[in-house]
């Protein structure tokens, strides 16, 4: 089932926390890549997992009328530690 685009403050910030959420140093960002791919096609794109080693892999998604692409990597620097907010600001 497709999900409509994020559209308010509180969606963008909700799947803001949900990505941060999941541990993503290198060597261990599978969980990462899934959660990602599975927005992206709840978002109605067409994504490719490209095995890379096993457990790692890059994603490649694409809707029919794209025209632009992102390159970047899914894994960060250690270490990781969980995402926390205040009144103002996500971290």
């Amino acid at each position: 089932m497709q999900q409509q685009p994020l559209t308010s403050h509180e969606e963008m910030e909700g799947l803001a926390l949900r990505f941060l959420a999941v541990e993503s140093v290198s060597g261990h960002e599978a969980a990462y890549a899934e959660t990602v791919a599975e927005v992206l096609e709840g978002l109605g794109l067409r994504v490719e997992r490209q095995e890379v080693a096993p457990g790692r892999f890059n994603l490649a998604a694409d809707a029919a009328d794209a025209r632009v692409l992102f390159c970047t990597h899914l894994d960060t620097v250690p270490p990781f530690f969980p995402p926390h907010e205040d009144a103002e600001y996500l971290y």
